[in-house]
C-alpha cells in the first residue's frame, strides 16, 4: 500500500500541473451533452499606441466547422479567458448579419437574465462579463452549425516599456484555444513618434501599408501561434531621456496626465553592464528553443543600452562561443546576432552542463573578471547532493575569490521528478540551481510556482514572465520610493502607480496617472534609497504629449479598478462602481455588455468602424447585401473568390501592398448573384505573383467589400 501511494503522489502532482482559464467550446443549450472544442476561422487585432497602455480591438469569427455539424444545429459560443494583469474591456460588438450592433453596457445581473431569456427563445444575443481581476468570459448565441459569429472585443493593455521599446502582448491563450489555428493579422496604427512595429518574436514579419488605410498589416503564420507561448507587438519608444509624458486637458487648468520613467535611464542608476548568457537545453519543457533567443534579444533591447556587453555560450558537443569578446548591446548589433542565431539553431537537444559553466566562467575571468552569467537551463541531471556537491566545489574553485553571480532560469515544467533533501522536497533541478546561486550570490527562478492548495501541485507561468522577473532583480531596487506630483496655483490628486510596497525596480517602468487642477506644467519628485543610499530628483513634464480622452478612461478604469480590490464592499461602493463603469464605458464586476439583435429600440452603430473592411461603418452595404470570401487564405498556387451580389455589373481588382493594380475580374448579371472565380495568382499577363499581402476590392455601384489575402 505504501508503495502505491508513493506512485500516486507524482502522478497527482503531473495531474494538476497546468491550470488553463482560457477555453473555447460550442455548446447547444437545449442539449447541453452536445458540444466541442470551439474553433476561430480568422482573428485580426487593431493595436494603437495611447501612452501607459494600448489600446487593442480583438476581431473573432467563431465557427464549429472542424467538426460534421448540420445546417439546424445551433450551439452557443462560450468562451471564459484571461487578459494580462492591469487590462480592462471597454466595447463589445456583435455582427447580426451584415451589421455592427454595438453593446450597450448595463447591470450585470439585469444583462444575465435578458441574455438567459433570449437564448431560451433562440434570438441573437451575445453578453460579455468580468469574473476577476483578469478573468472574463464571452458567450454569443447562436451560432449555426455550419456558419461563422462575429465579434470585436477592445480593451486596454498596460504597455511593456523598455529602453529602446514598447511593447504590447499579443493574446496567445485565446489564439491557441482554437481547434485549428486561425487566419491572424496586426493592424498597427502609428505616427512620427510611435514608429517601427514590429512581431518581436518574429523578425522575419514585416508589417505593410495598403492603399487608403490608416494602418499597416502583418499576417502571423500558423505555425508561429502553434510553436510560440508568447508573441509581443512592439514599437521605438519615444521617451526621451527615459522619461515620456501626456496631458489631456478637459478645461481651462485642468485634465488628466500620464508619467511614464525608466529609473536606470532616467536617473543615471545604471550602466556598463557586462553579461554572459548560457543556454543549456533538454526536452524536458513546453518551452521552444526559439523563444529562449527570442526572449533574450527582447531583454537585452528592453533593458541594456550601447553601454552595456553581452555574449553567448551554447552546450554542444563542443562548447558553442559565439563570440571571443565582449559584444555592445545597440540595437544594431543585437538584432545582427539574433537574426544569425535564428538561420544557425545552435542549441542542441541535450545537457553539457558542466562545461557550459566552466567556458563561461574562464570568458569572465579572461576579462578581468567583471560581468555576471544568466544561465537558462532544465536538465534535472544534478538534483543530489551525490551529484551536485562536487560540481559546486569545483566551480567555486574555478572561479578564486572574485566570485561571479550566476542568475539562473529554470525552466523545465515536463517530465518532473522529486527528491526529499534536508526536510524539503526538490523537483527537477531545484537542489543544484537554487544551491548555485546563493553560492555566487545570483538570483534563481522557477517556472513553477507552488500551488497554495495542494504541496504537491505547481502552477505555471511563462518562461517569458520568469525571465522579466530574474532580469529585475538583476538590476537592482529603489526602495521606500515615493513620488509627488504637483502643479502651479492648484494640485493634483486621484493618482495611481505600479509601486509595489514603495519598491521600484531600475529596469521597469515607473507609471503614473493622475488628475490635476492648477497651471501646468507639472513637476514629479522621485526620492527613495538606492544601494544604501538616498536618492532625490524632479522632474517637468514640459515636453508633453497631446493625448486624447482614452488617458481619462485609463484613469476610470484604475478608479474603478481600486473600489474593486476593497475588501469591504457594501452597496454604495458596488453602484459608484456600476455608475463610474456605464458612465465611462469601462466593464467592471458588477457590470456586463449586452448586445440584442436589431428591433425598434436597438439599432446597428453606423458609427461602428469596421477595421476589417476598411471604409465601412455599422451598416455594410446592407441595401445590396454583396459579400465576398476568400480559400484557401493563405493560398499558395491557386484560391477561389466567391462573390454575391445583386447589382448587374461590378469589378473585382486585386492590388499589392504598394497599391499596383495586379488583376482585373469584370462581372455582369449573366453570371447570375452567386459567383466563383478561380484564380491562380498570376498578374493579368500572365505572369506568377511573388509571396506577400494582397488586397480584393470588390466594386458596385452601391459600395464597395474590401478583404485580405495572403499567397505563400
Amino acid at each position: 500500500m505504501k508503495r502505491t501511494l508513493l506512485f500516486l503522489i507524482p502522478f497527482l502532482m503531473l495531474t494538476f500541473l497546468v491550470k488553463a482559464t482560457t477555453s473555447l467550446r460550442v455548446q447547444n443549450p437545449q442539449q447541453t451533452w452536445i458540444y466541442y472544442q470551439g474553433n476561430i476561422d480568422t482573428a485580426v487585432l487593431s493595436i494603437k499606441p495611447k501612452g501607459a497602455y494600448f489600446e487593442c480591438g480583438l476581431y473573432l469569427t467563431f465557427s464549429a466547422r472542424p467538426y460534421n455539424t448540420n445546417p439546424y444545429d445551433t450551439f452557443e459560443v462560450q468562451m471564459p479567458f484571461d487578459l494580462p494583469e492591469g487590462s480592462f474591456i471597454h466595447d463589445s460588438w456583435l455582427w447580426v448579419g451584415n451589421q455592427i450592433i454595438q453593446a450597450k453596457l448595463s447591470d450585470r445581473n439585469r444583462a444575465q437574465v435578458i441574455y438567459e431569456g433570449i437564448v431560451q427563445r433562440r434570438k441573437d444575443p451575445s453578453i460579455l462579463y468580468k469574473n476577476g481581476p483578469n478573468q472574463y468570459e464571452l458567450r454569443v448565441y447562436p451560432l449555426p452549425g455550419t456558419k461563422q459569429r462575429k465579434v470585436k472585443i477592445t480593451y486596454m493593455v498596460p504597455a511593456k516599456w523598455g529602453l529602446s521599446k514598447v511593447s504590447c502582448p499579443i493574446p496567445m491563450n485565446i489564439l491557441k484555444a482554437s481547434t485549428q489555428s486561425p487566419y491572424f493579422e496586426v493592424l498597427s496604427y502609428t505616427d512620427n513618434d510611435w514608429m517601427n512595429p514590429a512581431i518581436t518574436e518574429l523578425s522575419g514579419v514585416t508589417f505593410q501599408t495598403h492603399p487608403g488605410d490608416a494602418f499597416a498589416t502583418a499576417v502571423i503564420p500558423s505555425a508561429s501561434i502553434a510553436n510560440l507561448g508568447d508573441m509581443n507587438y512592439s514599437l521605438k519608444s519615444p521617451m526621451q531621456n527615459g522619461t515620456f509624458s501626456a496631458v489631456y486637458e478637459t478645461g481651462a487648468n485642468e485634465g488628466y496626465y500620464q508619467f511614464v520613467m525608466m529609473p536606470s535611464q532616467a536617473m543615471a542608476l545604471t550602466g556598463g553592464k557586462k553579461t554572459v548568457f548560457l543556454y543549456d537545453y533538454e526536452a524536458n519543457s513546453t518551452t521552444a528553443p526559439g523563444e529562449l533567443l527570442s526572449k533574450t534579444r527582447q531583454l537585452l533591447l528592453d533593458n541594456y543600452s550601447a553601454s552595456d556587453s553581452f555574449n553567448l555560450f551554447f552546450s554542444q558537443l563542443g562548447i558553442y562561443q559565439y563570440s571571443n569578446t565582449w559584444m555592445p548591446c545597440d540595437t544594431g548589433t543585437i538584432n545582427l546576432v539574433f537574426n544569425h542565431l535564428a538561420i544557425s539553431n545552435p542549441i542542441s537537444n541535450y545537457s553539457s552542463l558542466p562545461s557550459l559553466l566552466g567556458q563561461g566562467i574562464n570568458f569572465v575571468k579572461n576579462n578581468n573578471s567583471v560581468g555576471e552569467i544568466v544561465l537558462f537551463s532544465n536538465t534535472d541531471n544534478y538534483n543530489t547532493p551525490s551529484n551536485s556537491n562536487q560540481l559546486f566545489t569545483d566551480i567555486l574553485t574555478l572561479m578564486g575569490p572574485n566570485k561571479i553571480p550566476i542568475h539562473i532560469v529554470d525552466f523545465q515544467n515536463l517530465n518532473l521528478s522529486y527528491n526529499w533533501q534536508g526536510g524539503q522536497y526538490y523537483y527537477g533541478g531545484e537542489y543544484f540551481y537554487m544551491n548555485l546561486s546563493a553560492l555566487t550570490g545570483g538570483n534563481y527562478e522557477s517556472v513553477r510556482v507552488p500551488n497554495t492548495y495542494y504541496y504537491y501541485n505547481y502552477d505555471f507561468r511563462s518562461f517569458a514572465e520568469t525571465t522579466d522577473d530574474l532580469i529585475s532583480q538583476m538590476q537592482g531596487r529603489i526602495t521606500i520610493f515615493d513620488a509627488h506630483a504637483d502643479v502651479q496655483n492648484g494640485f493634483c490628486y486621484g493618482n495611481y502607480d505600479n509601486t509595489d510596497g514603495g519598491v521600484v525596480f531600475v529596469n521597469k517602468p515607473y507609471i503614473k496617472i493622475g488628475r490635476y487642477s492648477g497651471l501646468l506644467p507639472i513637476g514629479v519628485e522621485i526620492s527613495g534609497m538606492f544601494n544604501g543610499a538616498p536618492l532625490s530628483q524632479i522632474f517637468t513634464l514640459n515636453n508633453y504629449f497631446a493625448a486624447d480622452s482614452f488617458t481619462r478612461k485609463m484613469w476610470m478604469a484604475k478608479f474603478m479598478a481600486d473600489l474593486e480590490s476593497g475588501t469591504n464592499i457594501n452597496n454604495q461602493t458596488k453602484a459608484e462602481i456600476m455608475d463610474s463603469s456605464i458612465s465611462s464605458r469601462v466593464l467592471s464586476l458588477y457590470t456586463a455588455f449586452l448586445a440584442l439583435e436589431p428591433s425598434d429600440t436597438t439599432q446597428a452603430c453606423n458609427g461602428c468602424v469596421d477595421e476589417t473592411n476598411p471604409g465601412t461603418t455599422g451598416v455594410i452595404n446592407a441595401a445590396e447585401d454583396i459579400t465576398l470570401k476568400a480559400f484557401p487564405n493563405p493560398f499558395s498556387s491557386d484560391i477561389k473568390l466567391q462573390v454575391h451580389l445583386e447589382d448587374a455589373r461590378a469589378e473585382l481588382k486585386i492590388y499589392n501592398t504598394l497599391g499596383q493594380l495586379v488583376k482585373t475580374f469584370e462581372l455582369n448579371s449573366d453570371m447570375g448573384s452567386d459567383i466563383t472565380l478561380n484564380w491562380n495568382g498570376t498578374f493579368d499577363n500572365g505572369d506568377e505573383l511573388s509571396s506577400g499581402v494582397y488586397l480584393v476590392i470588390l466594386e458596385t455601384k452601391g459600395g464597395k467589400k474590401m478583404m485580405r489575402i495572403v499567397k505563400n
